[in-house]
Order: C-alpha cells, then sequence, then structure tokens
C-alpha cells in the first residue's frame, strides 16, 4: 500500500472511528475507492491533456468525477487536496510549463444531458431572481482547449490555458501570432490614456481547429509517417503546445471569443452578454455566428432541437450548447460554487449511437504499463463510419457493466469521433454468455500484473515489457 493510501485510511479510521456496516466494506473501503477514483482521473487527465489520446467520452469522465464529488462530500476531510498525495484532478497543464495566475478563477461549466436538467437549471435560476422566463444565450460547445487572453492597457501580454482554474499554463509564445487575435484592443482604446486607468481585461475563449483542417493535418500525418490527431480537439491542443508542422506552414488554429474573467476598464463592464458580443466585434475578436438569445423554456426547447439538427453542418466539432444568463447583474447576483458558474450550463448532445455484438475483447500494453480492454465488435456503421473496435477503458468498466462475450451492445462515437461501449442490451439466454475474462498476468510479457485500490485499474511494473517498448 502506498504512503499516502496508508495515511488516508489511518486518518478515516482515527475519525469517523472503526467500519460500519452502513458503509459497504466500511470507512477503508471508501477511502480505497475514493484513492482508486482519483487514480482513475488523473491518468485519464494525462492521456487528455498531455497525450491528446482520450480513451474515454467527457460522459463517461464525468460520471466518475461525480461519483467522486459524491464521496467527497459525505467525507469532506477525504476531499481532493486536503490530503498529502492526492493526484490533482482536471489540470490541463503541462508538468515543468512556464504558468501564470488568472485574476479572476476560470471555471469550468455544469452538465446537463437532458432537457430535465435543463429544466431544472431554468426553473431554480428563474425562482431565484423572481423571474417568470429567462434571458438566455445558447452557444455552441466548441470542442476545443479554453485559455484567457490577458489585455493590459489594451496591449495583449499573455494567454493562458485554463489550468487548475486558478493557474493556467503560459502560451503566449505559442499563440500570440494567430491571424484572429488582435495584439491591441482598438479602434476606441488610447495605449497611454488608458495607462493611466491601469486597464486590465481578461478575454475568454476556446482554440479549435475545423473539420477541414482536422481531416487536411492528419492526412499530412499519414503521409509522414507520424501518428494523427485522435479528436479536432487533441488536435488544438497539441498544436497550441507546439505541436510538428513544417515551419513555413500557418498552424490551422482558430479562436472564438465565449466570455469575460477580469475587467477592470477602460469603460464600464458590459450590461449583458449581448452588449459583450457587440464589443467583440468591434475589436475584432471572433464571436460564434450560431449563438442566439431566447426567453423561456419553451423557445429554450426548441432551440436545443434546432441546434443538434444543426450540428452537422457547422464547420468545427462540438459536443453540445451552452446556455449562459444574458445580463450580467443577475450573473453577478447568482455566483459561483467552488468549480463551476451557477449561471451556465452545458448541454451536452448524445453522441451517435448503433447496436452490434460483442465478439471477444483485446488487452494492450501501453507506454506507462496500464492494462486496457479493447472491445472486437461484429462491424457496424455509425455515421458513415465502419467501427470494429471500441474502448473498454478498464477492468472495472467491465466489472461495472456485467459484459460478456456474445452480448448485443451499443457502441457510440463520443465526441463524434471515439468508439465507445455505452453497456449492454439485455436479452434472452444472456446469462448463459461466458463473462470477460480479465488477465491475471500481463497479456504482453506474462508477467505478474498490478492492481490499483479497487481493482478497477491494472498494469504491468515491467520497464522492459515488450508491451510498454511497442
Amino acid at each position: 500500500m502506498s504512503l499516502p493510501l496508508i495515511f488516508l485510511c489511518c486518518f478515516a479510521t482515527s475519525f469517523f472511528g472503526p467500519p460500519n456496516g452502513s458503509e459497504a466494506g466500511g470507512v477503508d473501503s471508501v477511502v480505497s475507492e475514493i484513492q482508486g477514483l482519483r487514480e482513475e482521473l488523473a491518468f485519464h487527465d494525462y492521456l487528455y491533456f498531455q497525450q491528446n489520446k482520450p480513451r474515454i467520452s467527457d460522459a463517461a469522465y464525468d460520471r466518475l468525477r461525480q461519483k467522486l464529488e459524491q464521496l467527497e462530500s459525505r467525507f469532506p476531510e477525504l476531499a481532493a487536496g486536503t490530503v498529502a498525495g492526492s493526484p490533482p484532478i482536471g489540470d490541463d497543464r503541462t508538468p515543468g510549463s512556464l504558468d501564470g495566475p488568472h485574476i479572476v478563477p476560470m471555471l469550468s461549466l455544469r452538465k446537463g444531458y437532458s432537457l430535465a436538467d435543463l429544466l431544472e437549471f431554468n426553473d431554480s435560476l428563474a425562482e431565484e431572481l423572481g423571474e417568470s422566463l429567462l434571458d438566455c444565450w445558447v452557444e455552441p460547445k466548441v470542442d476545443g482547449m479554453a485559455v484567457s487572453m490577458v489585455y493590459e492597457n489594451g496591449c495583449l501580454k499573455r494567454i493562458l490555458s485554463r489550468g487548475d482554474g486558478a493557474t493556467g499554463q503560459d502560451l503566449t509564445d505559442q499563440l500570440a501570432g494567430l491571424p484572429e487575435l488582435p495584439l491591441f484592443l482598438g479602434p476606441d482604446l488610447d495605449p497611454g490614456e488608458s495607462s493611466v486607468n491601469g486597464a486590465v481585461i481578461e478575454i475568454r475563449g476556446e482554440l479549435y481547429v475545423t473539420w477541414e483542417a482536422f481531416e487536411q493535418v492528419n492526412g499530412e500525418q499519414t503521409r509522414k509517417g507520424e501518428d494523427v490527431y485522435a479528436t479536432p480537439r487533441s488536435m488544438a491542443v497539441g498544436l497550441a503546445r507546439g505541436g510538428s508542422l513544417a515551419p513555413d506552414r500557418e498552424i490551422p488554429l482558430r479562436w472564438v471569443a465565449f466570455g469575460w474573467g477580469a475587467w477592470e476598464g477602460p469603460g464600464p463592464i458590459p450590461v449583458d452578454y449581448s452588449a459583450f458580443r457587440d464589443w467583440c466585434r468591434e475589436r475584432g475578436l471572433p464571436v460564434l455566428p450560431q449563438g442566439r438569445m431566447i426567453k423561456g423554456m419553451e423557445e429554450l426547447n426548441e432551440e436545443v432541437r434546432v441546434q443538434e439538427h444543426a450540428a452537422i453542418d457547422w464547420p468545427f466539432a462540438a459536443d453540445g450548447l451552452v446556455i449562459k444568463i444574458n445580463r450580467t447583474r443577475d450573473r453577478i447576483l447568482l455566483g459561483s460554487t467552488s468549480s463551476a458558474p451557477r449561471w451556465a450550463i452545458a448541454y451536452k448532445f448524445a453522441p451517435p449511437e448503433e447496436i452490434t455484438r460483442l465478439e471477444g475483447v483485446e488487452w494492450q500494453v501501453g507506454g506507462t504499463g496500464r492494462i486496457t480492454p479493447v472491445a472486437l465488435l461484429e462491424p457496424v456503421q455509425i455515421d458513415g463510419r465502419t467501427i470494429s473496435r471500441a474502448n473498454l477503458h478498464n477492468a472495472g468498466c467491465i466489472r461495472d457493466s456485467g459484459y460478456r462475450i456474445g452480448d448485443l451492445v451499443r457502441v457510440q462515437l463520443a465526441g463524434q469521433v471515439i468508439p465507445q461501449l455505452a453497456g449492454p442490451i439485455e436479452q434472452e439466454g444472456r446469462d448463459e454468455l461466458e463473462p470477460v475474462p480479465v488477465p491475471e498476468s500481463c497479456p504482453a510479457c506474462s508477467g505478474a500484473l498490478l492492481s490499483g485500490p479497487d481493482g478497477r485499474m491494472l498494469s504491468c511494473p515491467k520497464e522492459a515489457c515488450p508491451g510498454r517498448i511497442d
């Protein structure tokens, strides 16, 4: 058992007393589950932010994080960050990178996956604001990399990633030359005059690549014999951090403004999001043309329906919509939690899905030694693609879902790109099918495996394992 985990177990037992029957397995089991979830989330953060090779969908990641947050809300003394050795969760910074602080924290968004979630968002805020119909903006949730452009006295000074929300990675050198990113916020700002006021403005936005650029760059990577990017989002992150392109090739990154953080003059803070969009256009900052103002839940339902149908024609990847309160005074009144503004929600589209048969499972060894199961499927067409393999994430996911060889399974394209299984379908005779076997030794070197605290993650510790070397 690792030292951090020993400390967690001792601390939990001393604080809460000995395990009891109300908790499955007692407090030690809860501590183990929390630690296992943190390690699993940290691993997927590593794949997502550092390797640009996500293996699970945003929805699957969100479910893991929600499970962790539920446990930590019941056991606040074991919450992430309060115990030495806790892996950081959700931090997009590269280890050893040059960092910079956000003046106003750069928070993530709460997620909604159904119209019922949007109804709860609308009704709760309408009641709190004393409004019968809320004024909201609805915009595509562009699937890229969130960044913050810091302007001091009208001049671009630095560009930061979201990082951990308080501190971001400095990307100024890599991104300051983007054509759509003005170095000065004209036309009505005088650098000399605004310097008297000490003006500082944080413009929040999203870096992305178009579908056309995604296909072109991956085509070049293939011709050069290099790895291709899994998704447009992973390409945006890779290129933002200095991805491989010919020196004379213009980096095909685009960006769009979606809000602000600090606003310390010159001039008053925008009275609403509509005014902010106008302010951006006047200064050459791009905003999404697909955005629309709506009033009340009836219009919101209709706009969601329209946008879901329109998404197939958008020139960029988008995994949903962002709904945000229009008036700035209402945003200030509603405030934020420690992780997300209360005045906004991200509605996630349901990914394209088909049904096929699980024919087998192949266990692979990654470069870090992690053992990952891959589903072997009866080929099926989804959005014009033939899918015969899909991620199964880890041994814990197989155990939780109870997959069996020969199962009928739902296959989804997470983020419109990554094939993932979304669970088995009950059918007559399913109990007679063989459960998916979990390896007891490394599939590449036959050596002993290591298991995480809750048995979800398996890994081969041998650095010389041929699976790790490949």
